[in-house]
């Protein structure tokens, strides 16, 4: 709810915005169906099942027209000036397909701002670089171009999408980190967009959501995500590994 008050609260430009309900509980459908009627710029997709990230993304791709896309994952609450920061670095070269705001947790420590990975023969490594900094940390308001981005709270052009698209058998994992990497290799650029700042109230500050077991199923279930690691080798013949090597391997059972 609070994602979406703070939206129009502090969108900045006109915007058409697109809710997938990927089946949530009645309280949620009601307080959507309640808001698509007061609202005229907003449009809601009912799912019967939940289609993952990537499903979701993609049915609002389908529908979008306009020349930018923005990502906003409901855990997310955008600052002032938001999307104005995010258009400004976007526009600084037609070969720019994605911007990546700065993403900082409750207790204003950075979780993403300058996303990157390295290549090691066979294995890739994403990581987040200038991470757990406090917001304000001088190092982070470098605007740099970055290998990956994440999605959840980034902007796109939409054409890019004609050319590469999500995969939908990375449901719910990784599936900004395969579509980055393509869009890439393809010539595009990704940048990051310091002075835009989203407020990401992971689970791990929320009690609530942690106790939901169908969310935490969701979200961190380990056999979902080394099927997305083995999807991304398979795809692209490197071995998949999220920030510590050895540690996301053995979380993941390989």
């Amino acid at each position: 709810k609070i994602t979406i008050e703070n939206l129009y609260r502090y969108a900045g430009v006109p915007f058409k915005l697109y809710i997938i309900d990927n089946n949530s509980n009645q309280e949620t459908k009601d307080y959507l169906k309640k808001l698509e009627s007061e609202k005229n710029n907003l449009k809601i997709f009912w799912q019967k099942e939940n289609i993952g990230a990537a499903g979701a993304r993609i049915i609002g791709l389908q529908n979008s027209v306009n020349k930018f896309v923005a990502f906003l994952d409901n855990d997310l609450i955008i600052m002032p000036g938001y999307f104005e920061h995010l258009l400004e670095t976007i526009k600084i070269d037609e070969k720019v397909a994605g911007v990546q705001s700065k993403v900082i947790f409750p207790n204003s420590r950075i979780q993403i701002n300058r996303p990157d990975y390295l290549l090691e023969e066979k294995n890739i490594i994403f990581f987040f670089f200038v991470k757990n900094k406090k917001f304000y940390d001088k190092s982070s308001f470098e605007r740099v171009e970055c290998k990956w981005i994440g999605i959840g709270a980034t902007l796109w052009r939409r054409s890019v999408f004609e050319k590469a698209n999500f995969d939908l058998d990375m449901r719910s994992n990784y599936e900004d980190n395969d579509l980055s990497y393509r869009v890439s290799k393809s010539g595009y650029l990704l940048y990051n967009s310091p002075d835009s700042l989203a407020l990401h109230v992971s689970a791990q500050f929320d009690i609530v959501a942690m106790k939901d077991s169908d969310y935490v199923d969701g979200r961190f279930k380990t056999e979902k995500m080394r099927e997305s690691a083995k999807r991304f080798f398979n795809k692209h013949n490197l071995i998949f590994f999220f920030e510590h090597k050895a540690g996301f391997a053995k979380y993941l059972g390989f």
